[in-house]
């Protein structure tokens, strides 16, 4: 008899050390959940502070690309010529590889803010009619987010039409991911 109470005291010692182990690994696999959660979390906020960064920079310096900047008589304003927002957009379309390395996955648009007359998206076809500026307000740049969670950043501009030889209004418009 005495035998069997050993042999079931040794279970009992087995079975309580494999049930600490148990719920020492239940604790350590709980605690590792919770710091991946919260690591990816701080990841992911990172991410979207970066993402607004990147998009505030851009949004400070498209104006003052070439491609877009006004110049008259070789000296730059701090405007936008709209006259070549048009060919910029075809410039866009035709070297896509070498802006969305420059751009990346945002969208740009110009807004016509003051006077507005219509909510149209402008074009080449719009450029090219009598009516122009007056028959659309806005010009977009550059697609290349396909999100419905954005991030939308503005700034004022001074746009120039050319055709007309004044100054409007406007907005540059940078939407980002969230």
């Amino acid at each position: 008899m005495r035998t069997v109470n050993h042999y079931s005291k040794g279970q009992i010692g087995t079975i309580e050390m494999i049930m600490v182990l148990v719920i020492v690994i239940v604790i350590l696999v709980i605690g590792i959940i919770f710091y991946y959660k919260f690591f990816i979390g701080s990841v992911e906020s990172k991410n979207l502070e970066l993402n607004q960064q990147e998009a505030n920079v851009l949004l400070a310096s498209l104006s003052s690309i070439p491609e877009l900047q006004c110049s008259f008589r070789t000296i730059t304003r701090d405007c936008i010529d709209m006259g070549k927002v048009i060919t910029f957009k075809d410039a866009v379309t035709n070297d896509r590889v070498h802006y969305v390395d420059l751009f990346g996955t945002k969208n740009i648009k110009i807004e016509l803010i003051y006077p507005k007359d219509n909510e149209e998206e402008c074009n080449l076809n719009h450029y090219t009619s009598n009516e122009y500026p007056d028959n659309c307000n806005i010009w977009s740049i550059y697609n290349n987010l396909n999100t419905k969670d954005r991030a939308i950043l503005s700034t004022p501009v001074s746009l120039y039409f050319p055709i007309t030889k004044e100054f409007r209004i406007g907005r540059l418009i940078v939407e980002t991911r969230l």
